[in-house]
């Protein structure tokens, strides 16, 4: 398990189906795209290995 944790991001360029991100996360990072509105700062949670984002 995973703690979210809440970043401001810089957003570089908006792709539409993208975008390009050029401060706020790191190489390695794992970002929580589409959050639920109840998923607290600091909660648990689990992430699938069959989808991942480059970062």
């Amino acid at each position: 398990m995973a703690q979210a944790r809440i970043r401001k991001v810089r957003v570089r360029r908006d792709l539409g189906t993208q975008v390009e991100v050029n401060a706020g996360v790191k190489e390695g990072d794992r970002v929580i795209l589409n959050p639920a509105v109840n998923l607290p700062e600091g909660g648990e949670t689990a992430f699938s290995s069959s989808y991942r984002h480059r970062i």
